[in-house]
């Protein structure tokens, strides 16, 4: 039978993190992840077209707390790109809340 790399799911936490805090995670991230592997990022998406009110309302709770933010998937896909993953997918789940789908670059 042929072992398949777990999925790594991070849930509702990139918004509580700086932009420089969340590319240090994913990178870190990358590098346990092995191919084959896929890393599942939930979180609060900020949709520049017609943002969801409380990813508007709750960036700037985010802001004051603790430092993080709601980022576009635009910024979420550059991370990636950045730390040596590709983006697949992004699928959303209940507004404002989003799935991004990515997989290790071989």
């Amino acid at each position: 039978m042929e072992q398949v790399s777990p999925e790594r799911i991070v849930a509702n936490v990139l918004h509580l993190m700086t932009p420089e805090r969340c590319v240090r995670l994913l990178g870190r991230l990358r590098d346990v992840v092995r191919p084959g592997g896929r890393l599942l990022l939930v979180d609060w998406w900020r949709d520049p077209v017609s943002p969801h009110r409380d990813s508007v309302n709750g960036a700037s709770e985010f802001l004051m707390f603790s430092g993080g933010d709601t980022y576009e998937v635009s910024e979420v896909a550059e991370w990636l790109t950045d730390t040596g993953w590709r983006l697949l997918e992004v699928r959303e789940v209940l507004p404002p809340t989003g799935l991004v789908i990515a997989e290790p670059v071989r």
